[in-house]
This record gives C-alpha cells, structure tokens and sequence, in this order.
C-alpha cells in the first residue's frame, strides 16, 4: 500500500475524493469571465439569451436557465446594464445538448 493511503486519515482522503468524483459524474459546470456584448429577450424586463467577449477575445453565446440569484448573483435583466457599462461579469454554465446554459451571474471580481 502506498505510504499516502496508509492509516486511518489516508483512507478517509481517498474516500473523499472517490465521492467527489463519482458526485462530479456528468456535470459539466464551467465559469467564464468577460464583457457581454450582445443581450436578447422579448422585452427589456426578459433576457433569454446573451453573447460574452473573453477576456481572451473569444465570443461565448449563452442561453439563460434557471438562475441561482443568492450570494450576490443578478438576473438576467441586469445584463443590459452590463453591456452599456462594459463592466466585467462571471457566468457560471453547464452545456446542455451542446449548448451553453448560464445558471449562475455574478459582477467579476
């Protein structure tokens, strides 16, 4: 047995990543941060989709999910604000059939 699993804490650190793997099964959760450039909805109050520039200069599209609104996140109508301000956010995204879904919005640090 390796020296790093030996002992009790040993096997209670391999047992915590195992669960951490197998939880993290099939989830594809991603965050990105950047400047959004491009806001669609069906009025001002309703935003279904957005685009990101990176801070790499890469073009993201998003489609807007159920959104998480604690511990500081917005909703999607605040992305407007975001795009005449230029000011940086993080989305927080899994891909679902192949697309971007932002779950989470938040004011980049």
């Amino acid at each position: 047995m390796s020296a790093l699993v030996r002992g009790p804490a040993g096997r209670a650190v391999v047992l915590v990543l195992l669960v951490l793997a197998v939880l993290g099964c099939g989830r594809d959760e991603r965050s990105v941060r950047g400047i959004v450039i491009e806001v669609q909805g069906t009025d001002p109050a309703t935003v279904t989709a957005f685009a990101l520039r990176t801070d790499e200069g890469e073009r993201l599209d998003f489609s807007v999910g159920q959104l998480d609104l604690g511990g500081g996140a917005f909703p999607a109508a605040h992305l407007r604000e975001h795009m005449v301000s230029a000011s940086p956010i993080e989305v927080h995204f899994r891909f679902e059939a192949g697309q971007r879904i932002a779950y989470r919005l938040v004011d980049a640090p």
